[in-house]
This record gives C-alpha cells, sequence and structure tokens, in this order.
C-alpha cells in the first residue's frame, strides 16, 4: 500500500471518529443529560434555559439564558450564561457524588423574595436518591442581587457584584434540613451594597471587598434611625484568618479592626423609647474583635432637642477583646470591651443653654487621663448674656492649660453610674465670676454643697482635687452707671480631699485653700462638710493678714459707695453651721481705719463720712478685744458663699463699729 492510501486512510478513520463523536455528543446533550437534570432536580426546583452546551473531550458543560426558580425559599437566579470546567461524564450518569474542578456565572441576576414563596406540598419523587454535587471552585457575576421580605419590602440590594466560593456542596436530597447547601467563601467584590437591618436600621456601603482573610468596606453609611445615629466612614476593615466561613458560623472572630476618616453622630431627639420600637427577631450571633483601631474620626452628639451636646474633631482610639451580640437576652450586654487609648482634639460641649465646655487635646490612658487647655465659656457677651435669663445668674469664664487625672474609673450605665479617681490636678486654673445684681434675684431654695453631692445620681468617689497656682476673680454688678466691682485671688494653691457621695464615710469631704488676697494679703482656709448628714453640718475657719483696706475699693466704691483706709494686720474667723443657722467668731485687729462715704460721682461725703468714722473704731488692738461672736440665719434662696458672707459682714460689724444694733438679716 502507497504512503498515499495510508494517509488517505488514516483522514478518513480520525474523520469517522469525528463524525460518531459529534454524533455521540449531540445525542447525549439532547436526551442523556437533559434526562438527568430533568430527573435529578428537587421537586422544589424549576429549570428553563435557552441552550444546552456539552463536550464530552473537556468535560465542559454549559447553559444559555437559564432562569432557577426555588420555589419554597423564594429564590430566582437569571443567568446570561453557566458553564462548569472539569465535569466527568461518566460520573455524571453512574455515581452519586459529582466532583466538579470550577465553574463560573456570566451577568447574573439574584432574587430572594419571601413574599413569593410557594408553601404548597409537592410530592417527592419516590425513587430519587441523593446527589451529591461538589466543586472545588465557583466563580459568579452577578449585576444585581435583591432580598425581599415577607410584605415584599426590600432588605438588601447589590449592584455589580462578584462571588468566588471553595469547597462547595449542594445535595438535592440531605438527610438533614440545612445542608442543602455548604460553602466556604474565597472573595466577594460589590460596587454598591444596600441592607435594610429593620425597619429602621439601613446599612449602605460604596464598596465591599470580603476574602479568606479580610473584610473591607469603604464609603459607607450606616443609619439607626430608631436610635439617632448615622455613622460615615472612609474605610472600615477587619483582618483575621479562616473567614470563608464567616456567614455560616455562628462565632465570628477577627484579629484586627480599623475604622478610619468616620463621622459618628447620635441625635437624641430621634431616638425611639422602648415601646416604639419594633424589635427584630434574629439569631444571635458573637462577633469577637482582638484589636480595635479607630483613626481620624469625629464625633456629633445632640440633645433631646437636637441641638450640639458634644462634638470632638480627630479622634483616635484603640480598644481590645471587643466582643459583640447580634441579638443579646435581656440579662447580656450587646457590647464588652477593654479599653486602652483614646487621643482626640477640638472637643465641644454644651453645659447648658448659657455655657459650653472646651478641651484642645485629650490623651485617655488605661490609668491616666490628660485634658490640655480646658476652658469653660459663656455662648454670649455680658450684655446678651442678660437677655438670655430671667433671674440673676453666674457668668463663668474658667481656663485651665492642663488636667490631669490618675487611677481613675468610670461607667454611665443607667444602673451603674460612677466617677472614681485618686487623684486630679488643675494646673494653673484661672477662674473669674461675674453677676449682674440688676436682675431680678432667684427665688428658689438652693441646697448647700453637701445636699446636692449627696442627691447627685451619679456617685462620686475622688480621693484627693489638687489645685495649683490657681487664680479667681469675683465681680458684682450693683449699679449700672459704674463698673463692677471686683475682688480676686492670685497664687492660690490647695485640695479637696474624700469626695464622697455614696459610700458613708468616718472621713469628712475636706477643702484646704492658701491665696494671696486682692493681690497681697496672705489667706488660708478651712472648709469641712460632712455630705450623709442631712442636718448639712459645716466648719469654716480661716485667717487674712496684712491687708491694705484701700485694695478694697475696686469693689466697695461701686457696690457700696465707700472707700477704706487703714491695714488690718490680721483676721481670723471660725463658723460652724448647718442649713439653718450658723455661729461662731471674728476677730480683726487693724491700724487707723478710716471710712470716706462718696456720693454718685464717686466723690467724699463729708458730713456722712464724719458721721461714719465716729461710729467706727479706728483702731483695734490686743486691749480692746472683745468676744466678737457671730451669729447669722441663712437665706435659704442664696447660695453658700452668700450665707459665709453674712457671717463675715456680721463679723465686721462686731469688731469695727463702736455701737452694736440688731441683727442684720438681709
Amino acid at each position: 500500500m502507497s504512503k498515499k492510501k495510508i494517509i488517505l486512510l488514516i483522514i478518513g478513520v480520525l474523520l469517522a471518529i469525528g463524525v460518531v463523536s459529534v454524533f455521540f455528543n449531540n445525542y447525549l446533550n439532547t436526551n442523556k443529560v437533559k434526562d438527568f437534570i430533568q430527573a435529578q432536580l428537587p421537586e422544589n426546583i424549576d429549570l428553563e434555559y435557552r441552550k444546552l452546551n456539552t463536550n464530552i473531550l473537556f468535560g465542559n458543560f454549559s447553559l444559555k439564558d437559564a432562569k432557577i426558580k426555588l420555589k419554597d425559599k423564594g429564590i430566582e437566579i437569571e443567568v446570561e450564561e453557566l458553564e462548569l470546567k472539569g465535569l466527568n461524564y461518566r460520573q455524571l450518569l453512574t455515581s452519586d457524588t459529582i466532583q466538579i474542578s470550577g465553574s463560573s456565572i456570566k451577568n447574573a441576576f439574584f432574587l430572594i423574595d419571601k413574599s413569593n414563596i410557594d408553601s404548597t406540598k409537592i410530592p417527592e419523587k419516590k425513587d430519587r436518591k441523593n446527589l451529591v454535587l461538589k466543586l472545588d471552585k465557583f466563580e459568579v457575576g452577578f449585576s444585581g442581587i435583591t432580598v425581599k421580605d415577607k410584605n415584599g419590602d426590600i432588605r438588601a440590594q447589590l449592584n455589580a457584584t462578584q462571588l468566588g466560593l471553595r469547597d462547595l456542596m449542594v445535595q438535592s436530597r440531605p438527610e438533614k434540613t440545612g445542608d442543602d447547601f455548604e460553602f466556604a467563601l474565597r472573595s466577594i467584590q460589590s460596587d454598591s451594597l444596600l441592607i435594610a437591618l429593620s425597619e429602621t436600621e439601613d446599612l449602605h456601603i460604596g464598596r465591599i471587598e470580603i476574602d479568606d482573610s479580610k473584610f473591607k468596606l469603604t464609603n459607607s453609611q450606616l443609619a439607626l434611625k430608631d436610635r439617632g445615629i448615622q455613622v460615615d466612614f472612609d474605610k472600615l476593615e477587619l483582618n483575621g484568618k479562616h473567614l470563608g466561613h464567616v456567614f455560616s458560623s455562628d462565632t465570628i472572630n477577627f484579629e484586627e479592626c480599623l475604622l478610619s476618616n468616620a463621622s459618628i453622630k447620635i441625635n437624641n431627639s430621634k431616638r425611639q423609647t422602648k415601646k416604639t420600637r419594633k424589635k427584630v427577631q434574629a439569631a444571635n450571633k458573637v462577633i469577637n474583635v482582638a484589636k480595635f483601631n479607630i483613626s481620624e474620626t469625629a464625633f456629633d452628639f445632640l440633645d433631646d432637642r437636637g441641638k450640639p451636646k458634644i462634638k470632638f474633631d480627630k479622634t483616635n482610639a484603640f480598644f481590645e477583646d471587643i466582643q459583640i451580640l447580634t441579638a443579646p437576652d435581656d440579662n447580656q450586654n450587646h457590647l464588652t470591651y477593654k479599653f486602652i487609648h483614646l487621643d482626640a482634639k477640638d472637643l465641644n460641649a454644651a453645659i447648658s443653654d448659657l455655657h459650653k465646655i472646651q478641651i484642645k487635646d485629650i490623651q485617655i490612658e488605661d490609668k491616666i487621663a490628660t485634658f490640655n487647655k480646658l476652658s469653660i465659656t459663656p455662648n454670649y457677651s455680658r450684655t446678651e448674656f442678660q437677655k438670655h435669663i430671667k433671674e440673676e445668674k453666674d457668668v463663668i469664664n474658667l481656663d485651665v492649660p492642663k488636667v490631669v487625672v490618675s487611677d481613675y474609673d468610670y461607667s454611665f450605665d443607667k444602673e451603674d453610674n460612677f466617677i472614681k479617681a485618686n487623684q486630679i490636678t488643675l494646673n494653673s486654673p484661672d477662674l473669674s465670676i461675674y453677676r449682674n445684681k440688676l436682675m431680678p434675684d432667684q427665688t428658689g431654695r438652693k441646697p448647700l454643697y453637701s445636699e446636692m453631692l449627696r442627691k447627685l445620681k451619679m456617685e462620686l468617689a475622688i480621693d484627693d482635687i489638687q489645685i495649683k497656682n490657681a487664680k479667681l476673680s469675683y465681680e458684682e454688678h450693683v449699679d449700672r452707671n459704674q463698673a463692677p466691682g471686683k475682688i480676686h485671688f492670685t497664687q492660690l494653691h490647695g485640695n479637696i480631699r474624700n469626695l464622697y457621695n455614696k459610700i458613708p464615710s468616718k472621713d469628712l469631704v475636706s477643702i484646704n485653700l492658701d491665696a494671696q488676697f486682692m493681690g497681697h494679703a496672705p489667706t488660708h482656709i478651712e472648709w469641712t462638710f460632712n455630705v450623709h448628714q442631712p442636718a448639712d453640718h459645716f466648719r469654716i475657719k480661716g485667717s487674712v493678714k496684712n491687708l491694705d483696706a484701700k485694695s478694697l475699693d475696686g469693689f466697695l466704691i461701686p457696690n457700696m459707695k465707700a472707700k477704706l483706709d487703714g491695714k488690718v494686720q490680721l483676721t481670723t474667723f471660725d463658723f460652724k453651721g448647718n442649713d439653718i443657722k450658723s455661729t461662731g467668731r471674728m476677730d480683726m485687729n487693724y491700724d487707723d481705719l478710716k471710712v470716706d462715704v462718696l456720693n454718685r460721682k464717686n466723690e467724699k461725703k463729708g458730713f456722712w463720712s464724719a458721721i461714719a468714722n465716729f461710729l467706727v473704731k479706728n483702731d483695734k488692738d490686743d486691749s480692746s478685744k472683745v468676744n466678737n461672736i457671730v451669729s447669722v440665719e441663712r437665706d435659704q434662696t442664696k447660695s453658700f458663699f452668700n450665707y459665709f458672707w453674712l457671717s463675715l459682714k456680721d463679723g465686721i460689724k462686731q469688731n469695727v463699729m463702736k455701737f452694736q444694733g440688731k441683727k442684720d438679716k438681709s
């Protein structure tokens, strides 16, 4: 046989094989595979498609323009093309378990509609076996995914989503309910995601990327409308290991969470009560995060009226051992954590409608907190301030360059609300108080500080408050044609100890202060009171040395139309009292004390000045000392400091006036 004939024979055989192969392939496609699929489909699944292709040589299988419906689950899937690779057709026709190396779906649309679930009982095919389909890898591109609830309302939407699964196993007739579909996640990438967590809670994600070791969400917004909470963030990243089973596991563990460039807004005016908030029935999942980093995040809290309450920018924080329960029982905490560090800038908080607090920089560690450039300021100028009040109120300005809180603890839970600290240090505070006495007097009862602390809802337990190099000034305006009168203290050092209001203690709250009164007179004050006794007993004693009487002109001229001249070498006082009455003694040693009574133009009135000096003891030394007993009744509509001033004023009269009249109770 010639070479030419041999070549022709080989070509003929190959052509015959090709024809047989094509014929067999078409036969299998149109008959066996279709029949097999129809026979093995579970009763709850409908499958429609325009075209089915098979390739025995390469083990490929594809469907064109397919539509799959899981009737009892309300699931519909529309697919432009579904392709399976590495399919063993012999195994397909002879075995209950089919192994596929890979698959892909192009341009799919996925709908879960719980309002369209067919609950009709469908007769099972008695002769059907459990067919197990295993895929090593599964890739699908969704043009859209939509999930609807029982009412037909959209609960979730994803657009332009790529989904990758591994170790996928599908069973047509599993022994246990819920075992029909198992998988591990390889990756998810979506350009847009909307999840309605409940009727009032929405999560919008601009971009989501998930793989076996990382969750990354960008350009996202979480809205908890019933709680008045809105969170916007550029990036949230969760890192861990073996996250492929995150959607099927009851416990999810993350090694690290990173939240950056976020804005958190809490508006209490939009918060619903438990009665109006609809509870969502869901399984309780446990989410553990070993480390949680927050960077460059802003917080904004609004009060019950929707007005700004607290705001601060550029917050960095670090937490550990976070545990979140998605549906906790009544006796479980929704969130637990261990605080490590916080660094915040530019805090602004409303104390009231009239004053606000600002802190330039906050550094909080586990056992120490530092507040730099703390200030309390009025919201209005002094003149404008008076337009917002109906009765006398203090205009307060406080600047503290640095506050340090050591060994602290706190809780703001309703059942356990407290602030505790071993020591608080105020470095160089500067406090000024202004009061316009031209406004109507306050008429409500003012409790003493011991009563206010005792009735405070929050527990205070502070061992020691240190005050270093402070300044204190008080201005009082009694004549609209005159500048306010002013007294001040400088170089003020002191401490407040045993500030406990809920734990009975043998130790009294004690306040010890040393300062320069009017810039030159050494002053010492010791003040104690008992928080836990309803009688509100207190004791305040002290001394003032070498006071130049002229230094009081700035207060006496506008407030009392008087000037003093002379020197008070030593003043001592010791008062004891309660909410009703104060008694004690006060002694003054002074030289050549003279009084000038002034007219409205602050000019000396000779006649009245002479009368005043006739009534005043110009000199008082050891030879003229008498027992100067002080006794005053408290005006309960006035503050403790007014009560203290009445005692001082009565003591001055006892020491200075030649003739004693009736007690002044005003």
